[in-house]
């Protein structure tokens, strides 16, 4: 199963209950926006 490029591979999570499975797929955390003054003429 292909993943998505925003998935945090490291935390992949998979449980097996009751006949269910559920699995967990976390989002990459985003980078910090950054600001930047700009000189206006």
């Amino acid at each position: 199963m292909p993943l998505g490029s925003n998935v945090d591979e490291e935390h992949i999570n998979a449980t097996h209950e009751n006949g269910v499975l559920t699995l967990e797929l976390p989002k990459k955390a985003l980078p910090e926006a950054t600001s930047e003054e700009i000189a206006i003429k």
